[in-house]
């Protein structure tokens, strides 16, 4: 049984600070997380996943903004985002963390899974 074809939409980049105090804590953790400097700014890249054109996967990743704006002028639907940053850009995967968490989705997210905005997803 072969396997699935497994591709990549990107939805979204997002680079700065909102002044919304939720965006605020958000981007602040990140830079903790991230290991950068208090104000340095982060990108956010919003991915939908897919398996043989079935959305399977909402993926967010944050890199800093410098690093986050090379990896996004690439075909991020055909070069995963990971190899990128290690064979293209010579930045070593140390350490990554992939969380899991049943959220309420948002209306981008939603219309990716073709889900109800709001629903409970994981």
């Amino acid at each position: 049984m072969p396997g699935r074809l497994s591709a990549s939409n990107l939805l979204f980049i997002e680079a700065g600070i909102d002044r919304g105090t939720h965006r605020q804590r958000r981007d602040v953790e990140r830079r903790h997380q991230l290991a950068l400097a208090p104000g340095t700014l982060v990108v956010r890249l919003r991915r939908v996943r897919l398996a043989d054109g079935v959305a399977m996967s909402f993926d967010e990743t944050y890199l800093p903004r410098d690093l986050g704006e090379k990896v996004a002028g690439n075909d991020l639907e055909a070069e995963p985002v990971f190899a990128l940053l290690e064979n293209k850009y010579d930045t070593p995967l140390v350490e990554a963390e992939y969380k899991l968490e049943a959220a309420a989705v948002d209306p981008v997210a939603a219309e990716a899974l073709q889900v109800p905005a709001g629903s409970l997803q994981l």
